[in-house]
């Protein structure tokens, strides 16, 4: 019966010399969830305000400008001038006079070259036809690929009163160009597409 005593205290020294190796591995997991917890923490408190800076910021559509309209509406009601002679000399200096008063769409401009083409031009009424059909081209242009179509309709309606749109016999609003501005007015896309590929290309 002695060895009883023995043995007993055997296995509780060796369980004993267990309790101390088996405290590692929870100290590691422990460590390891601590470490989860603070990074949880770090995200969930940085700034709400930072995906915000990344973004793109918010841009207005372009839309034609009141002023361009009332400018369309202006020239609208201009009387068909008398067909007086301008001097060569004076000719660029009428050209940009007559374009200064002629509606164009946003980001588009006038890039007829008046100063090598001023032969083919004698009268007022020979600048004014050009430089009122090339702001209606580019009016149909725009209508095609631009923003505010609705902007360009409102402009396209005035284009057949404009004095050198009109006819020159009569001085009525030319068949054509009502029918493009009816054609802008219902949306008839492929009636516009037509006009700008063939009669205002370029």
């Amino acid at each position: 019966m002695t060895r009883l005593p023995q043995l007993e205290a055997q296995l509780m020294a060796a369980a004993a010399g267990r309790r101390p190796r088996a405290r590692g591995p929870l100290l590691i997991a422990a460590g390891a969830l601590a470490v989860a917890a603070c990074v949880i923490a770090a995200l969930l408190l940085a700034p709400a305000s930072e995906p915000q800076r990344r973004d793109q910021p918010v841009t207005q559509p372009e839309t034609v400008p009141a002023a361009t309209l009332v400018k369309a509406r202006a020239l609208a009601k201009t009387p068909v001038p008398r067909d007086v002679r301008i001097p060569a000399e004076r000719l660029l200096a009428e050209a940009q006079r007559q374009m200064a008063r002629t509606p164009y769409p946003p980001r588009m401009s006038d890039r007829y070259d008046w100063k090598r083409n001023a032969w083919q031009i004698r009268t007022m009424l020979e600048l004014q036809a050009p430089v009122q059909y090339h702001a209606y081209c580019l009016w149909v242009r725009y209508w095609v690929t631009g923003a505010d179509r609705a902007g360009a309709t409102a402009v396209l309606a005035h284009v057949p009163y404009w004095p050198g749109i009109r006819r020159p016999d009569t001085h009525r609003p030319p068949y054509w160009q009502l029918k493009i501005a009816a054609a802008a007015r219902e949306g008839d896309t492929a009636t516009m597409r037509q006009e700008a590929g063939a009669n205002c290309k370029g």
